[in-house]
């Protein structure tokens, strides 16, 4: 599953107004919430957990409205949680970050087997 919403007919906004969490867990091949440019409303929203998810670039193409999220977390034990000004630009740096720690992985688990 590349997508969850797919959004070629919908010309308004989707607005889930009673929703407070949302968990997307163990979908590899997800790539974002909605891959269309439809716009999204999460008025009651709070908690997002993105647990493996390695391929996740973006939320939505079109404008996402979180009024009350603060955070986005990996996991369900974490309490931080990560937030770059809005939930589009948060997905889009945790893809970045992990890009970047695979990459330091790679490069650390070349040098290993070179030295070993």
């Amino acid at each position: 599953m590349k997508e969850i919403w797919h959004s070629d007919d919908v010309k308004d906004g989707i607005l889930f107004s009673k929703l407070e969490t949302l968990q997307l867990k163990v979908l590899p091949r997800l790539e974002s919430f909605c891959s269309g440019s439809c716009n999204f409303e999460f008025p009651s929203l709070k908690d997002v957990i993105v647990m493996e998810c390695p391929n996740m670039l973006t939320f939505s193409e079109g404008e996402v409205s979180t009024p009350k999220l603060q955070k986005v977390k990996l996991t369900e034990d974490e309490d931080e949680g990560y937030w770059e000004d809005g939930l589009n630009p948060t997905i889009q740096q945790l893809f970045l970050k992990r890009s970047d720690d695979d990459s330091e992985e790679d490069w650390s688990h070349a040098l290993h087997k070179l030295y070993d």
